[in-house]
């Protein structure tokens, strides 16, 4: 854990003059939390939250305000003084009418906001780009599209942990001042449709076939999602996020001989095609398909039984999420399918699941799944289904 994270919190209060209720810290660390071993799995709540978002608002220049009245019934300036700056600066809202509630739990969506108040109170510019959008939306495009919390998490309700709230915190100021976009969040939805959804994946190498994909894709108002794997055609790989479709990894080789001899082998892989694809499109992919899928059997012929399991468990430290699917269309088992027979595997099996994350290939001889597209988007749609590209904010569809 970085040096931050360490160490004892030293706050110094002037006694009995709220114009003076600054905390300075002792040594040359900017930031650090008391027994943060102890507790950096617990989730932390809006009261000490609320401390080191003072803090990070103090060591971007700014300063204490002085307190001298309380709309709050639950804390008071001498029980929680870092809430009441961090209320009355602007950073933190009130959780209810008269209310703080300093020991709920800090939920992401929250800390998302909170840090962009902060972050704008700053960097004008970074209010500007946002100018046009709620602040809820704003606020998770920034902090996902600089990599400061994940895209599945930045919008969420779900709770913040204090090792969480450490990391966060610390990836903000070292991305300060240059703010440098990591990830592309065009498209990007905090507003995600109630009901059912389906996800179209094509996999592999582009071919000619992958500009017909996405004319189809175009007419018909659908994003999609293409794990790429090989060196393709820079300026398909360049249309498909242009038009707002998810650009994933795929692996360089899809040798399986190759990939599936080491993890290392594996990861070296996806690093060439994982460089290449961000060339291309100026932020890296995060979400990630296993050639075979996650439970695939042959690579023990290359890497032994436990090699598969040991690279799930890596995905998230090389930060990715994978996915695999709950939908084949059937296009890669060896037999030669027609359009409607296409179309038929998978809709048969949609019905009735509320997520389906249909499995497609773009490669040069799948001319019957693109001449089965229409039929399919249309299939979907009847059965009730929004169409939509998998980003880091989808629950994932993974192989047990």
């Amino acid at each position: 854990m970085k040096k931050f994270v360490k160490g004892l919190l030293a706050a110094v209060l002037a006694a009995g003059m709220l114009s003076q209720n600054v905390f300075a810290f002792t040594n040359d660390e900017w930031l650090s939390i008391s027994t943060f071993e102890d507790r950096k799995t617990y989730n932390v709540d809006r009261g000490e939250v609320s401390k080191y978002l003072v803090g990070l608002y103090e060591n971007f220049g700014g300063l204490q305000v002085e307190i001298t009245q309380n709309d709050f019934h639950d804390i008071t300036n001498e029980t929680h003084p870092y809430a009441m700056q961090a209320y009355y600066l602007g950073i933190v809202k009130a959780y209810g009418l008269g209310e703080f509630a300093p020991q709920a739990a800090m939920t992401y969506d929250e800390f998302s906001c909170d840090i962009y108040r902060i972050v704008t109170k700053f960097y004008p510019e970074i209010a500007a780009e946002y100018a046009e959008k709620e602040e809820k939306q704003a606020a998770k495009e920034f902090v996902v599209s600089r990599g400061l919390i994940p895209a599945g998490k930045a919008a969420g309700k779900g709770k913040v942990t204090l090792g969480d709230a450490a990391e966060i915190l610390d990836r903000t100021r070292s991305a300060a001042p240059a703010f440098e976009v990591k990830y592309n969040t065009s498209g990007l939805d905090i507003n995600i449709p109630e009901g059912p959804k389906a996800y179209l994946t094509f996999d592999d190498n582009c071919s000619n076939l992958t500009p017909l994909i996405l004319d189809t894709l175009r007419d018909y108002d659908v994003k999609a999602t293409f794990f790429v794997a090989g060196f393709g055609d820079e300026n398909v790989i360049r249309r498909m996020a242009d038009e707002g479709h998810t650009v994933a990894v795929h692996t360089y080789t899809h040798d399986y001989s190759q990939i599936y001899r080491s993890s290392e082998a594996f990861w070296a892989d996806i690093k060439i095609e994982s460089d290449y694809l961000t060339g291309i499109l100026g932020y890296t992919p995060t979400l990630l398909r296993f050639p075979g899928g996650s439970n695939n059997t042959v690579s023990r012929r290359y890497g032994g039984a436990g090699l598969m399991s040991r690279l799930r468990s890596e995905c998230a430290d090389h930060g990715y999420i994978y996915f695999d699917w709950n939908n084949d269309s059937g296009d890669a088992n060896g037999k030669k399918y027609s359009p409607s027979e296409i179309a038929g595997n998978v809709l048969y099996s949609t019905k009735g699941k509320e997520t389906v994350v249909i499995l497609m290939h773009q490669t040069a001889p799948k001319v019957s799944t693109y001449n089965a597209l229409p039929q399919i988007i249309k299939g979907l749609r009847d059965q009730g289904y929004t169409l939509l590209p998998l980003t880091e904010a989808t629950p994932p569809v993974q192989f047990n």
